[in-house]
């Protein structure tokens, strides 16, 4: 305790002077800058940086360096280098990488795959960006099922080389490879991106990301009805899709998606031994979050149950799934095409060919009936008779009339009717002249019966018969004016639906606003060697490619869409 007592001396000592004892300054003290400290060593994210760099400088200097034989030596670990490797292990490395490149794949150990994966990421293997895809693909492809770890790295890192190298390859069937992405940001981008521009390369798995209803645990799907629901409810999502754009101006998205989305910045090649001064440590991405759209689900929810229950319906499947809550127009427009597709298919005609030697014949024949009314019809004009005063065979008719008529016998010829059948289908009364004038014009004519069947293509009938009769400008003289379509009041869907119309088809649809229409139809079918059904078959498919709809109801124009027709007139 007397230690505290104790007094403390101090001593003074006099600086101010600068000198020592012997008269000499003292030498100043000089403290340098901060920035001409000694270097101290960098942050923990600078050191994985340069021996990233390092792995790249030394992938490139061995970028063609080939591998002969080697046994194999086991390898892991985890970011693997050729650093980490012993001199064994990189032998086997090389001959396995060379086998890789000939598109041999030996067994080898996951580590090794990583490796060569970098390689491809940075550029090494690979002339440009499509070759690198294409072989970081074959390489998941090949080791994919045997290492089920390998599925959720290849998955990043192949989307990601596909995005800093803007690729025109979808990133959805990338992303369905394995199941974690597909509740990543990048099946909300792919999700978007159908919805938007491909509605009809969706598929039943997109979809059903978007719906309440577990169509996976429906009785329908279990007991033989998935195929069609995997079939039509892609195909009848599309369709809806198409019928808003078409009434709305709006797709499915614009209709019930009213968010910005968000603005995201994902992190390229994650858990890669990656250099990021090559393409950048992030990318940038907009993100519209439809999964989480209560509006867009609820109605893709009604479109799925809708299209269950037609299916239902169509197959006698038991039981109905009740509270779909569509719009009529919408659940008429479901019924209506998966009636259309579940219809029976008429039976295919056989295939058509031809006979160089039959129709070579033909051709002969023809011109020589051809010569025949020409030197005919020459002779009497050399006469000085007048043309329209001499009478042929049958009432009034002149070698024109004749013309047209043989003409006329062509065309059931190739419709694979011969001239006897013609004559058979005459009136009786005229059977006798119709026979002796034909007979006088052409001994050979039957010939055409003979030389024409299944085997020569229509279109080659068709334009022989055009050389045969120039001035024959109906296929059915005396036929009724031609109907036409006034469709400038409507807009520009209806006019290129209005385009893709023939005659035929007009005529058809003028036929189904008479009150006889089923007779109407069947004469325009008979007048031009075709069905009612497939006429109308014909016009509808026409209306779903244009306009997104089935206009004809049976034998009948859609009640929605009587107006439109207003204007169609002969």
């Amino acid at each position: 305790m007397n230690s505290y007592n104790k007094s403390l001396d101090f001593a003074e000592i006099d600086i101010s002077g600068g000198q020592d004892q012997n008269g000499s300054s003292l030498p100043e003290m000089i403290i340098p800058e901060r920035k001409n400290l000694p270097a101290q060593e960098g942050p923990l994210f600078a050191q994985e940086l340069s021996k990233e760099r390092r792995f790249v400088q030394q992938a490139k200097e061995w970028a063609d360096r080939e591998g002969g034989p080697a046994a194999f030596v086991p390898f892991m670990s985890y970011w693997p280098t050729y650093e980490h490797m012993s001199e064994a292990q990189r032998d086997w490395y090389f001959f396995w990488r060379s086998e890789v490149r000939k598109e041999q794949y030996p067994f080898t150990d996951l580590s090794y795959i990583f490796v060569y994966s970098y390689e491809l990421i940075h550029g090494i293997g690979w002339e440009n960006p499509t070759e690198g895809y294409e072989w970081m693909m074959k390489l998941w492809d090949a080791y994919g099922e045997r290492y089920p770890k390998l599925n959720s790295y290849m998955v990043d890192w192949v989307s990601d080389f596909v995005l800093v190298h803007r690729l025109e390859i979808p990133l959805m069937d990338i992303v369905m490879r394995s199941q974690s992405a597909k509740t990543g940001e990048l099946f909300d981008l792919e999700l978007t991106r159908l919805f938007t521009y491909e509605p009809s390369a969706l598929r039943l798995e997109h979809i059903l990301t978007l719906s309440d209803y577990d169509l996976q645990r429906s009785k329908f799907y279990l007991d033989g009805g998935r195929s069609l629901l995997e079939e039509y409810v892609p195909k009848v999502v599309a369709l809806v899709d198409s019928f808003l754009r078409k009434t709305t101006g709006k797709n499915l998205v614009d209709t019930f998606y009213k968010g910005h989305g968000k603005k995201i910045e994902r992190y390229l090649f994650r858990s890669a031994v990656y250099d990021a001064e090559l393409y950048g440590r992030t990318f940038p991405l907009h993100i519209s979050q439809l999964r989480k759209c209560p509006p867009l689900r609820y109605y893709m929810t009604q479109l799925v149950r809708c299209t269950e229950n037609k299916l239902r319906e169509l197959q006698h499947f038991k039981g109905r799934l009740r509270g779909v809550t569509l719009k009529k127009e919408t659940e008429m427009l479901i019924g209506r095409f998966l009636d259309k597709e579940f219809r029976p298919q008429k039976p295919v005609g056989p295939a058509i060919s031809i006979d160089p030697g039959r129709l070579a014949e033909l051709q002969r024949d023809s011109e020589d009936v051809r010569n025949m009314l020409t030197v005919e019809d020459m002779q009497l004009v050399e006469n000085g008779q007048a043309v329209e005063d001499l009478k042929l065979v049958e009432n009034g008719q002149t070698v024109e009339d004749l013309n047209r008529q043989t003409a006329g016998d062509m065309q059931f010829v190739e419709k694979g009717r011969s001239v006897e059948d013609v004559q058979s289908a005459e009136p009786r009364g005229n059977t006798g002249q119709k026979a002796e004038t034909r007979a006088a014009i052409s001994p050979d004519s039957t010939k055409y019966s003979d030389t024409v069947t299944s085997e020569v293509p229509l279109e080659v009938i068709e334009a022989q018969l055009q050389l045969e009769a120039p001035d024959h400008q109906d296929d059915h003289p005396g036929s009724e004016q031609e109907v036409v379509w006034d469709t400038s009041s409507l807009d520009e869907d209806w006019m290129l639906f209005a385009a893709r119309l023939g005659q035929v088809h007009l005529e058809t649809l003028y036929a189904l606003k008479s009150e006889d229409a089923s007779t109407v139809l069947n004469q325009i079918a008979e007048k031009y060697g075709t069905m009612p059904a497939l006429l109308l078959d014909e016009i509808n498919e026409f209306a779903m490619e244009t306009i997104g709809d089935l206009v004809i109801d049976g034998e009948s124009i859609a009640e929605e869409y009587i107006d439109c027709f207003e204007l169609l007139k002969r």
